[in-house]
């Protein structure tokens, strides 16, 4: 049985637990829909480790700097985190905050792969004539 069959069943409960909960005690209803993402949080977390380890192992035998990767993890982490924060706050109903949380994300994006895209620049400087 795929790992996921469980992931999907315990969100299909939680959804209808939540769509019940938000009609009398919309408070209780996103501590609850907090508490199931944590909980699938932890869940994931063992196989986000399994791929790392991968990556890790991969971009070794390749010769890429380990620098380098650290920029795609931040990167990554970044997204994952803002993209959480938007959606928390779409649930509240706040669509401005979740635009502007977003935007930082993006920001923040951009200013952690600067330094790669610098090294970039200065390789194809050192290539032309």
């Amino acid at each position: 049985m795929s790992p996921l069959y469980p992931v999907i069943g315990a969100t299909l409960l939680t959804l209808v637990i939540v769509t019940h909960l938000r009609r009398d005690g919309p408070v209780l209803a996103m501590v609850t829909s907090l508490a199931f993402t944590v909980l699938l949080l932890f869940f994931v977390l063992p196989r986000v480790g399994q791929i790392v380890r991968l990556l890790e192992e991969l971009s070794s035998r390749a010769g890429v700097r380990s620098g380098y990767l650290a920029v795609l993890w931040k990167a990554i982490a970044i997204s994952y985190l803002t993209s959480f924060a938007a959606e928390l706050s779409r649930d509240a109903g706040e669509k401005t905050i979740a635009s502007g949380v977003e935007l930082a994300g993006k920001v923040m994006v951009l200013l952690t792969a600067l330094p790669v895209v610098v090294a970039i620049l200065d390789q194809l400087v050192e290539l032309l004539p």
